[in-house]
C-alpha cells in the first residue's frame, strides 16, 4: 500500500476534514469516535456489497469483532459504535434515495453500475449522513463526497 493509501495517511486526512467540519458539542474524543466509525461505515459498506451479507451481519461482525483491534499493524482509535451502526444502516435504508442523488451528479450517460465497488462505499456514507441532517448543504456535500476518492484513487484521471 503506497503512503498516500496508508491508514495513517487516510485517518489523518479524515481527522483534518472532521476539524474543519467540527460538530458542535462534541469532544475532540467523540469526534474522532465518529471519524473512526465513518471509515469502518465504508467498509462494512463495502464488504456488504461484495460479500452479499446482510446489514445486522455486518454490522454485528463489526461491534463484536472488528473494533478494538488492529488494522494493518495499527491500533484502531475507539470507534463511536452507535454512531457506526446508524450510518450502516441508514445508508441501508435510504440506497434508492442514494443512489438517486449520486446518478444526479454523474456524467450524461453514465449508469450507477458503472462506478465501482469501493467508490459506492465511499461515497454512500455521506449521502445518507447528509440526506439524514439538516446542517448538511447539499452541494458542498457531495463535492467533498466525492473528492476524498478521486484523490485516492491510482488511476489517472481524465483531464478537463
Amino acid at each position: 500500500m503506497s503512503e498516500a493509501n496508508s491508514l495513517k495517511s487516510v485517518m489523518a486526512h479524515l481527522a483534518e476534514a472532521e476539524k474543519q467540519r467540527a460538530e458542535p458539542g462534541l469532544t475532540s474524543r467523540q469526534r474522532r469516535a465518529r471519524t473512526v466509525a465513518r471509515l469502518a461505515a465504508v467498509q462494512a459498506l463495502y464488504q456488504m456489497e461484495l460479500g452479499g451479507q446482510g446489514v445486522d451481519t455486518v454490522v454485528d461482525e463489526f461491534l463484536n469483532h472488528r473494533f478494538d483491534a488492529d488494522m494493518d499493524g495499527e491500533h484502531l482509535a475507539e470507534a463511536d459504535e452507535a454512531w457506526f451502526a446508524e450510518i450502516v444502516r441508514g445508508v441501508v435504508a435510504g440506497q434508492k434515495a442514494i443512489d438517486t442523488a449520486v446518478v444526479t451528479r454523474l456524467a450524461s450517460g453514465w449508469r450507477i453500475e458503472r462506478l465501482d465497488a469501493t467508490l459506492r462505499a465511499c461515497c454512500a456514507p455521506g449521502c445518507g449522513s447528509c440526506a439524514r441532517s439538516p446542517r448538511c448543504r447539499a452541494r458542498s456535500s457531495s463535492t467533498n463526497m466525492w473528492s476524498w476518492p478521486r484523490r485516492s484513487s491510482t488511476r489517472p484521471r481524465p483531464s478537463s
